[in-house]
């Protein structure tokens, strides 16, 4: 059994070798036919672009670097079947990249990201909204939500 697994390792091996020989047009069409492997030497020789060009846009936020490289290439496998030129691979992940890159600088300059570990390991990120008040604002326009929830919740259903 052992020897059975070397045997598949060695295997896996050789096909990575050869994956990486391709072009980025082979590759992408071997992902659509069901090779992830070849999914696995795009990501490697696109890595240091994407890394790049999110770096420049989220600056000196390591998570949210290393969150816009991951979903990159997480969207990029997930809806590389959509991606009718494969020749443009290496354009496509780019703009993927610049987009989820400057989608998460927006996110962060509108307001504080708090992260958050749950009891499995995931990891959530919220945004806390600038609302540019001060808390006894906060306060008051809490105070005025609740009094507009107990006048709408008297309104009869017909009329809601």
């Amino acid at each position: 059994m052992n020897r059975n697994k070397r045997k598949t390792a060695s295997k896996a091996r050789i096909r990575m070798m050869d994956f990486a020989k391709l072009q980025d047009h082979d590759l992408v069409q071997h992902v659509k036919n069901g090779h992830p492997e070849a999914f696995q030497v795009l990501s490697d020789r696109y890595e240091m672009l994407v890394r790049s060009i999110a770096a420049k846009i989220v600056k000196n936020d390591s998570m949210a670097l290393e969150d816009v490289c991951q979903e990159t290439f997480l969207k990029a496998l997930v809806k590389i079947h959509d991606l009718r030129d494969p020749s443009r691979f290496k354009s496509w992940i780019c703009t993927i990249a610049r987009n989820l890159a400057l989608d998460t600088s927006n996110r962060i300059k509108s307001g504080r990201s708090v992260k958050y570990v749950n009891e499995n390991g995931e990891i959530f990120d919220f945004i806390i909204p600038d609302t540019g008040s001060n808390p006894s604002e906060l306060h008051d326009s809490s105070e005025i939500a609740v009094v507009i929830r107990d006048i709408l919740s008297e309104i009869p259903d017909i009329y809601r």
